[in-house]
């Protein structure tokens, strides 16, 4: 691409030629594909050409960014920063208009990036800063409308434009009039009509409910006058509820006071007997004193009675205990000669057993002797034997752990080859190493793989596509792998949404490595039939058997149906052929007899076959070497297999060398071993023998000092015989110690004697005295018993009056609470109408409830809701009233609007379709644009009617029922019949004339030039790739040629001047 691009123009216009709001000059920098480009429209028609791809639409992105429009218009990028040209950090848009006045409008907005936003941008206008919104209150003020497809229709809203409703055609036609009157008019209209249906249907709802309710009322007329009459008699009852409380205070009252009387007799009573009974108490106080006085002499003595009594039951036990001990010194005296003589007899004893003792002892045989030296001797071979056994067994770890990192190698070594064995493990390494995701191909699949199992997908999940293929054919493969990208052989594939969206919310929500992001794999849900057969558009393999074509690239390999067709839909496999080494001999010849086939492999070489879309009978061809990519047949590296072989091979030897010398050193250790046990056995043996001796002469010699101690022992014993004097002292003391005790006991039973007899003169007196106080105390409780029974008859009548009291307290609250208060004199008054017997009140009640309960009323409030309805039919009255004068003035208004809109959009439609039937009929066609009306106004339209044929009627235009050249034929001449009634500076139409048969496209175009070079019609923007040859054109018409692009070497190359030149010339005698 050249350093500055730039667009032809003629130069020849004067300001005053261009019409205000008109575009007069286009400037760009770093614009998309622009580096830096100048473009200056005619004030009529301009054609804008140039092959796709070298900037056309760019000139409309510019035009529609520069003069404030938004990114969505234009279908492309969402961001304004997408526009700058790539490579760059800004980009300058500057859009000089005719602004109807001396001076021109000069708008410039500068794009720059922004890493945290979609760009930013700088606005001038006339150069001066201002921002986005003034831009835009300027554009309204020149009636440049951007968003509406009839003034500004970009490549990419061409089909949106044709699928526009009859409603919506006539939306956007009242917008493209200029002045905005009529699509404000009718936005009223709408508005005004929506809320007047709203209100009529609100009306007939409140009208609806009116009836409802004053018919409710109607019906509920008698159950309204029997529930009075029923309502009286409720009232009566009541009247007797409230008087039968205070029918019931009034009883109570009486018995209240009634009580009250008979408790003042009976305190008066109580106070009487309460004298007496005080009288009778002083005689039985005095007598009480001297009883207790004679009591208090009694108590000494009989403490000494029992004194003595207990010294006399003492004198059998103490004489007993001298008995027996007498009888026990004469026992002892009797048995010494025995004692003396068993004491000889254990001394006797005590000789022999030590004799016995020192005879053991001294027959015993003398200790071994060189024990000690064998000991040392076996220490020292069972030392040498570990200090050898020590080594043997530090080299046995050592080949150990040696033998065992072998074995771990060997293990690593042949996981690893096991894996280059596995094909999918193979073809996931592939995957991995082309792509650079380290694990994260392979992680996407375990993932995938677990998460199938567990059956957390709706349906089945493929992929990577690459693994599930298999291809037998060796030359398949290699065709097969350089016709699919890379990007379908990583993919998997999903025949539900949602499964979709649960493989690419996991992996997006996986934290990145550390390195950048996560590894996200790419997912396809196929929506499709995989049932369907596969077709062949250019034909069937065999029918190009002859070529040495043998089957199309879908027929050579095996795969799930869904995964076959995902690949046959993004690589064209169906319209691949796989040919043999003869297709390869006869390759131009098959090319040039099949112009259809555009994909071909060969064993050495793919052609391809491309048709220009703009000229079927240009094509060009392409060839291209097959590639050996190992997708398919083979991940790893054979050579990298057979050094691992190699490896497991070695280690593997090494092992099986080492594991015998092991297995000898653990021999000989084992055999040292049994060595070392023997020589401790025989250790241990000799230990035992010394020690066996030893403690066999400590044993004999331990006896024989007891033996020497006991004899000793008895020996020193004293003889039992020395006791006897003693004795005879102690039998001596004990006999004069029983006649003390007799005695004592004489002088001790007389002073007991002469205590009893006190003691009973003073019990006996004490009972005299207890005998007179109880007599008195029978005639003192009899008064008493008097006095307590008054006492109680007292207690109880007080708390009967209290009872009674409570009961009229609470009766008179009740019958108060009935009557809120005492009784009013209107209320006394009912209460005297009434009888004042409570019997005949209550048989009165239940006469009255009895006719009351007579009265059948399904409904208690049916008095209230009759009284309701009544209320809510007054304020129904009174809003219909009120709504029925808003309706009229709703009316009135869309009345109004009505007459101010409907006859110039009639008037308008009826010049449109004028100027669309002479059009039509001008290119040998017929159509008609007609203003369908509706009593809803939201739902009135623009139909456009359009016959193509003579056969055939006017048929409303739709986008199933005519051609897309037939719809694009109707679009540009209705859009060049709305000229005569529009005011907008420009339009924009983006290659219409595309899919447009050459009669069709010469006739629109002659039409086109005949509008678009009106006086006063507005300027006009027409881009296209190419045009039809031999066009007619006028001085009007500015042709802007793009020369712009990586190719423009090759079109320049191929450019007809003499025809152009010709053209000139026409277009100067047209003029002339």
């Amino acid at each position: 691409m050249s350093g500055v691009d730039t667009a032809a123009c003629t130069g020849r216009y004067r300001y005053s030629d261009y019409g205000k709001g008109s575009v007069i000059k286009v400037k760009l920098h770093n614009f998309m594909t622009y580096k830096d480009a100048i473009l200056e429209p005619g004030p009529r028609l301009n054609l804008v050409l140039g092959p796709n791809g070298t900037g056309k639409s760019s000139f409309v992105c510019a035009l529609c960014l520069g003069l404030a429009g938004s990114t969505t218009l234009l279908g492309r990028a969402d961001i304004v920063k997408d526009f700058i040209r790539r490579g760059e950090t800004e980009a300058l848009v500057e859009i000089t208009l005719a602004s109807g006045q001396a001076k021109p409008i000069v708008v410039s907005r500068r794009i720059k990036t922004a890493q945290d936003s979609g760009g930013t941008s700088d606005w001038k206008l006339n150069g001066q800063t201002v921002v986005m919104r003034d831009v835009k209150e300027k554009m309204k003020e020149l009636n440049v409308q951007l968003d509406n497809l009839c003034q500004f229709l970009p490549q990419d809203k061409v089909v949106e434009f044709a699928r526009l409703s009859p409603v919506e055609l006539l939306r956007e036609t009242q917008k493209a009039i200029g002045d905005s009157r009529l699509a404000d008019l009718h936005k009223k209209l709408i508005e005004e009509n929506v809320k007047c249906n709203s209100s009529a249907r609100e009306r007939a709802s409140v009208a609806n409910e009116l009836l409802h309710q004053q018919g409710v009322n109607d019906r509920a007329k008698r159950d309204v006058e029997r529930f009075k009459n029923r309502e009286q008699l409720l009232a009566k009852i009541e009247l007797i509820e409230k008087k039968l409380p205070w029918i019931h205070y009034t009883d109570a009252l009486n018995l209240f006071v009634e009580a009250k009387s008979k408790m003042r007799n009976a305190e008066e009573s109580l106070a009487q007997r309460e004298q007496d009974f005080r009288d009778s108490q002083e005689p039985l106080r005095l007598k009480a004193a001297e009883m207790e006085k004679a009591r208090a002499a009694v108590e000494p003595l009989s403490k000494k009675c029992k004194s003595h009594d207990a010294q006399i039951d003492k004198l059998p036990s103490s004489t007993h205990e001298l008995q027996s001990k007498l009888e026990e010194k004469r026992r002892e005296l009797a048995n010494l000669d025995q004692k003396a003589r068993d004491a000889k007899a254990k001394v006797k004893k005590a000789e022999d057993e030590l004799a016995t003792a020192a005879a053991e002892l001294e027959s015993l045989p003398p200790p071994p002797q060189g024990n000690e030296e064998k000991k040392k001797v076996l220490q020292a071979q069972w030392k040498e034997l570990d200090v050898q056994n020590r080594g043997i067994d530090t080299g046995i770890r050592d080949k150990q752990e040696e033998l065992r990192q072998h074995e771990d190698e060997l293990r690593r070594a042949k996981g690893r080859l096991s894996q280059i064995d596995n094909i999918k493990s193979q073809r996931l390494d592939t995957l991995s190493r082309i792509l650079r995701c380290g694990d994260g191909m392979r992680k996407a699949y375990d993932w995938v793989a677990q998460t199938q199992q567990a059956g957390r997908f709706r349906g089945p999940v493929f992929g990577p596509i690459l693994l599930e293929v298999e291809c037998q054919d060796q030359q398949h493969t290699r065709y097969l792998e350089s016709q699919v990208p890379m990007s379908v052989w990583q993919r998997f594939v999903t025949v539900f949404r949602e499964d979709q969206d649960l493989i690419n919310n996991h992996f997006a929500s996986q934290p990145g490595s550390g390195h950048g992001r996560p590894f996200c794999p790419i997912v396809s849900n196929y929506t499709g039939n995989p049932q369907t057969v596969i077709t062949h558009p250019k034909g069937e393999a065999q029918k190009y058997a002859s070529y040495g074509i043998t089957h199309t690239l879908d027929q050579v390999f095996a795969a799930p149906p869904v995964v076959k067709h995902v690949m046959t839909d993004e690589a064209n496999l169906n319209e691949a052929y796989a040919g043999t080494q003869y297709t390869q001999s006869v390759v131009e010849k098959c090319l040039q007899e099949n112009p259809q086939l555009a994909n071909l492999w060969t064993p050495e070489s793919n052609y391809s076959v491309r048709t220009s879309m703009y000229n079927k009978d240009a094509r060009s061809q392409s060839v291209a070497p097959v590639m050996q990519r190992n997708l398919i047949s083979g991940g790893a590296n054979s050579q990298e297999r057979d050094k691992l072989q190699n490896e497991c091979n070695r280690i593997a030897q090494v092992i099986d060398a080492m594991k015998p010398e092991i297995q000898e050193q653990l021999a000989v250790q084992r055999g040292n071993s049994e060595r070392m046990d023997k020589f401790m056995q025989e250790q241990k043996r000799l230990s035992k023998e010394v020690q066996d001796a030893a403690d066999n002469r400590q044993i004999k010699a331990t006896k024989l000092t007891y033996k020497q101690g006991v004899l000793d022992k008895a020996r020193k014993q004293p003889d039992p015989r020395q006791k006897a004097p003693e004795l005879q002292r102690a039998i001596q003391k004990c006999s004069q110690d029983i006649l003390k005790m007799m005695q004592s006991g004489t002088a001790l039973f007389q002073q007991f004697l002469i205590t009893q007899k006190a003691y009973c003169v003073a019990e006996l007196h004490h009972r005299e005295m207890a005998m007179q106080h109880a007599a008195l105390k029978n005639a003192s409780s009899s008064n008493e018993q008097e006095y307590r029974s008054y006492q109680e008859a007292v207690k109880r009548l007080k708390a009967t009056v209290a009872q009674r009291r409570d009961i009229v307290k609470r009766l008179k609250a009740e019958a108060e609470e009935k009557t809120n208060g005492q009784p009013d004199e209107e209320l006394q008054q009912a209460f005297c109408a009434l009888s004042g017997k409570l019997e005949e009140l209550q048989t009165e009640m239940v006469r009255l409830r009895a006719e009351a309960e007579g009265i059948a009323c399904a409904n208690p409030r049916v008095l209230q809701e009759y009284q309701e309805r009544q209320k809510k039919i007054a304020e129904m009255e009174a809003k219909l009233q009120s709504q029925d004068d808003e309706l009229a003035t709703q009316q009135e208004r869309i009345k109004t609007l009505h007459d101010q809109w409907y006859p110039d959009l009639l008037s308008t439609v009826k010049k449109i379709n004028q100027t669309f039937q002479r059009n039509f009929k001008d290119i040998g066609c017929a159509g008609e644009v007609s203003l369908a009306e509706h009593p809803d106004y939201d739902k009135f339209a623009v139909q456009i009617k359009v016959k193509f044929r003579d056969d055939e009627d006017l048929q409303v235009l739709t986008a199933s029922r005519q051609s897309g050249g037939e719809r694009s034929v109707s679009t540009i001449l209705y859009l060049i019949s709305i000229q005569d009634v529009t005011v907008c500076p420009f339009r924009v139409v983006d290659e219409i004339n595309q899919g447009m048969d050459p009669i069709n496209e010469r006739k629109v175009f002659m039409q086109l030039v005949e509008s678009a070079c009106r006086p006063g019609t507005p300027q006009c923007f027409l881009l296209t790739p190419k045009l039809l040859p031999a066009l007619p054109f006028t001085a009007a018409v500015q042709v802007l040629q793009i020369w712009n692009g990586p190719t423009i070497k090759q079109l320049v190359g191929s450019f007809d001047q003499a025809k152009v030149l010709g053209t000139r010339k026409r277009i100067r005698g047209y003029a002339g």
